[in-house]
């Protein structure tokens, strides 16, 4: 079950799904035909599969995926898993949501 759906601001015809265990890249073809183009983030395998939050980055369509465990990671543009950033807030921090922010992002969670 997804808890979070967004269409990128890049990209009318790209949608993301994200949940516990489940994350969905999707793209809309000839208008009308939704075809998946991830069904799993391919990612470290410590990394909690519960995405509880993700954000489309403003200026290069990136995405930015995190977890109830205070990972967050860095994908690209087509859904596919780059690292996960050093200064995510870590274990014990769930996020619950992200902004983007003048100078990055911002996160919140369960803690504040």
């Amino acid at each position: 079950m997804g808890t979070q759906v967004s269409f990128s601001h890049l990209d009318h015809n790209v949608v993301l799904v994200t949940g516990f265990n489940v994350f969905w890249y999707f793209r809309i073809q000839d208008n009308s035909v939704l075809r998946a183009v991830h069904t799993q983030l391919k990612k470290e395998a410590h990394v909690s599969s519960n995405y509880t939050a993700h954000l489309w980055l403003p200026d290069n369509g990136r995405l930015l995926v995190a977890t109830d465990q205070g990972e967050i990671m860095l994908c690209e543009q087509g859904g596919e898993y780059k690292m996960l950033l050093p200064e995510s807030p870590g274990e014990g921090f769930h996020v619950m949501c992200m902004h983007p922010f003048s100078k990055g992002f911002i996160c919140g969670g369960d803690q504040g």
